[in-house]
């Protein structure tokens, strides 16, 4: 079927100096996201963003099921974000095309990144981020069901912020095309087995 806009509540923009103008479309389940960019990185970020509004505690989950290796830094994960602003602070994890894994974090607006924690993830690769308050559980899956937590950080994020899915291609120069499923962002939250570090509800 031929692709079309993003199914609300989803949005698309480009964050930052891009250098190319990403784009983002829908076709059966499947989100097909264009992005450039240098990087999300340091004090201010360069990507092609796919977002909803999201207001308290909840998860942002998605199966990254390709990613063009524009370089070995292009970047499609899972974010929760402050503002659509290029220094906004935020948590995101996010697949590497070789399927390395990266949890990272800018704990307030303008601040460096921090590297929380890495793994390796063949694509297609399952991430999923849950918050509880300014706690971040980030998690890895190879199949959706078996679950392994990758790292905890705790950022001051405001009550409400920008859940969603971020692609890059570490050049301003190219655009890398990610193909995503089972994107999906809910307040009802259970925890994986694997859950350690984080309270239960």
């Amino acid at each position: 079927s031929t692709a079309a806009p993003l199914p609300a509540p989803w949005a698309h923009a480009d964050i930052g100096n891009v250098g190319l103008a990403g784009t983002a479309t829908h076709a059966n389940g499947v989100f097909t996201v264009k992005g450039a960019g240098a990087d999300i990185w340091n004090n201010t970020d360069g990507f092609h963003y796919v977002y909803q509004p999201f207001t308290g505690d909840g998860q942002i989950t998605v199966r990254v099921t390709s990613l063009q290796n524009t370089h070995t830094f292009a970047k499609a994960g899972v974010m929760f974000r402050q503002s659509l602003a290029a220094n906004s602070a935020h948590v995101m994890l996010a697949v590497r095309p070789n399927g390395g894994v990266e949890f990272v974090s800018r704990a307030v607006t303008n601040g460096t990144m921090t590297f929380l924690g890495g793994q390796a993830v063949p694509l297609p690769a399952w991430l999923k981020l849950i918050r509880r308050g300014n706690t971040f559980a980030s998690y890895t899956s190879a199949d959706g069901s078996l679950w392994t937590q990758l790292g905890l950080v705790d950022v001051p994020l405001t009550q409400t912020v920008y859940a969603g899915v971020p692609v890059l291609s570490h050049t301003t120069s190219a655009l890398t095309t990610a193909t995503l499923d089972n994107l999906a962002v809910s307040a009802d939250v259970t925890l994986p087995s694997s859950t350690i570090g984080f309270q239960r509800k």
